[in-house]
């Protein structure tokens, strides 16, 4: 079937044209996409750390550990010095302080709120008798 465009009206001119263009279009695009897909090959890119790196992340945790011991030894220090980063660390401190006191004392009522209290007032005591002593000693030199 062959149209001989010289012979038809403009409307259908443009219309062949278009339909000529299309069909032209539609076969070049479909050279360009593949008539089967691909096969996805799933390649091994895991990383794999070395045995040394695990047995060194061992050592690091009870380092680096929430609360740490050594961490909240500096805080017992400075109590009041709540870190901006990590201020939740002062309780978590509390709490290791409260568990490792009651494990000490074996009384469940016991926490290092009252092992705090308990070492102030024996210093209190301890300086008390201490300015006795000194004060007893004052008087026997003034009377001698």
């Amino acid at each position: 079937m062959i149209v001989q465009l010289s012979m038809c009206e403009p409307r259908n001119k443009i219309l062949w044209l278009l339909i000529i263009s299309i069909i032209h279009l539609t076969v070049i695009e479909s050279r360009l996409v593949p008539t089967s897909k691909p096969r996805l090959t799933r390649k091994n890119n895991d990383f794999v750390l070395p045995k040394e790196f695990f047995d060194q992340a061992l050592s690091l945790q009870a380092k680096f550990k929430i609360p740490n011991q050594e961490f909240c030894s500096e805080m017992s220090l400075q109590p009041a010095a709540h870190y901006v980063v990590l201020p939740w660390w002062y309780h978590y401190c509390q709490d290791l302080n409260e568990k490792r006191s009651k494990s000490m004392r074996g009384n469940v009522h016991f926490t290092a709120v009252h092992q705090y209290i308990l070492n102030e007032v024996q210093a209190y005591k301890k300086r008390m008798k201490a300015k006795q002593i000194k004060m007893s000693q004052l008087e026997k030199e003034l009377l001698a």
